[in-house]
């Protein structure tokens, strides 16, 4: 039996040592191949600024001796003539930003902002032009450093350049998105490296294709320290999603001038934080709200293989749209534009297949009364697109 046991022991230790390797060479060719920013000024707009007299009703030209003071000033852009464009605001006052007459953002001081001129002209795609008035309490003369950009590759990204601590002007979302990358493979090799048959359970997607239910003695112990790591795992995970499909929305990229990069992303880690904290409650919460509605629909023994399986699904489907966003948007760096509408659109589609998955499965396993087993999946899992997982990932746009 020894030699049996040091030859599987053997086969174990090199499988692991490739895996790591694996997970090295996979961050290596992430970094490696996402290109570096570096922004160039195409337009300024120093003699274009316009102001708007009401007794014209239309837009005259900027006069300094004459309009000095006025609270409100506006410029005509046509996106058309700047393909792949970005309009820099460098805010030096308080601004409340209006886009064609409508409130679009408040703006404070010390704030850099992009915004793409390309995504604006497909939200409104009736505008042949922009008129971006700028206005301000404080405003006197012109608002300063107002340029169009394009973005530039100038190099490829290192690992030491990933590391360096010095803020790159429009790089700290790029870098944040690579050191986001380094956390969950980290963790993953933790989970792999320590507890290889737990990693191998919950990454085994040919259940979705066996149409079986395996390692039922890993699902009897849903709260063991392994499965407290996956759901750790799962919950930073959809942390991450919340993060770039909530305040990325939002933000548009806004970073403050002159700040490190520990201020940069003191924000983006509170917010991350407190959404990891927040789900890894709902994750673990959801086990007894399993109990309670099997022991009402008398599905008996369903409990911790519906948890199981859940769990299982979840970091499958959430990991590999986490690093299909992560590997996507460090690879196109800051013109990287996050697109809500198809990212909840899967979300939903997923959530629909997983509970015609459950329905199969379960009513395949366990011989339970059909339309019992219907009305209970229809509220566990009809209620996820309503609130839950989904509402912590898009909180904004329910």
């Amino acid at each position: 039996m020894i030699p049996f046991l040091l030859k599987k022991s053997v086969r174990q230790l090199v499988c692991k040592q490739l895996f790591s390797r694996f997970f090295l060479f996979f961050l290596f060719v992430t970094l490696t191949f996402s290109s570096r920013a570096e922004w160039q000024t195409i337009h300024s707009f120093e003699k274009e600024w316009l102001v708007f007299q009401p007794s014209w009703k239309a837009f005259l030209p900027y006069i300094s001796t004459r309009h000095f003071n006025y609270k409100s000033k506006s410029v005509l852009i046509n996106p058309t003539d700047f393909p792949k464009g970005y309009l820099k605001i460098e805010a030096s006052n308080n601004y409340t930003l209006f886009l064609n007459g409508v409130f679009c953002r408040k703006i404070t001081q010390g704030t850099l902002i992009r915004m793409n001129l390309d995504s604006l002209s497909r939200k409104q795609p009736l505008a042949d032009r922009f008129v971006l008035t700028f206005y301000g309490n404080e405003l006197n003369g012109l608002p300063q450093q107002v340029f169009i950009e394009q973005n530039v590759e100038r190099g490829k990204i290192t690992i030491s350049d990933t590391f360096e601590m010095k803020v790159r002007e429009g790089s700290g979302i790029n870098n944040f998105f690579a050191l986001a990358i380094l956390s969950l493979l980290s963790l993953l090799g933790f989970l792999y490296s320590f507890f290889p048959k737990y990693f191998h359970s919950y990454f085994r997607f040919s259940d979705w294709l066996s149409w079986e239910i395996k390692d039922v003695n890993i699902a009897k112990m849903p709260f063991a320290f392994p499965n407290l790591v996956v759901i750790f795992i799962l919950s930073l995970v959809t942390a991450y999603l919340a993060y770039f499909n909530g305040l990325l929305q939002t933000l548009n990229q806004t970073f403050t001038l002159g700040s490190s990069m520990t201020e940069i992303f003191s924000e983006a880690f509170l917010f991350i934080g407190t959404k990891t904290i927040v789900a890894f409650a709902i994750f673990s919460l959801r086990f007894f709200m399993y109990q309670i509605f099997c022991s009402l629909f008398k599905l008996d023994n369903l409990a911790s293989i519906h948890f199981f399986k859940s769990i299982q699904t979840n970091i499958q489907f959430f990991t590999l749209l986490i690093f299909s966003i992560l590997i996507y948007s460090v690879y196109m760096g800051p013109i990287f534009v996050n697109n809500l509408y198809w990212i909840s659109t899967a979300v939903d589609v997923y959530f629909l297949i997983r509970a015609i998955y459950f329905f199969i499965i379960f009513k395949k396993h366990f011989k339970f009364n059909p339309l019992l087993l219907l009305a209970y999946l229809a509220i566990i899992e009809g209620q996820v697109l309503l609130f839950g997982i989904r509402e912590l990932i898009f909180p904004e746009f329910m």
